[in-house]
């Protein structure tokens, strides 16, 4: 899991530096824009992914 984690943290990192847009992040990857979002918000150390 923590490998998964890591790989989809590498590739939301290189897709938001394309400038990809959340929307676009999480049709690639079978997510909502809104999960991606929590995700990121968590990956940064935001409590409850809460910006």
């Amino acid at each position: 899991m923590v490998q998964l984690r890591e790989a989809l943290g590498e590739v939301t990192d290189a897709a938001k530096a394309e400038g990809w847009g959340l929307r676009q992040i999480g049709s690639q990857t079978g997510l909502s824009h809104e999960k991606v979002r929590y995700r990121l918000a968590q990956a940064a150390g935001e409590p409850d992914g809460v910006a």
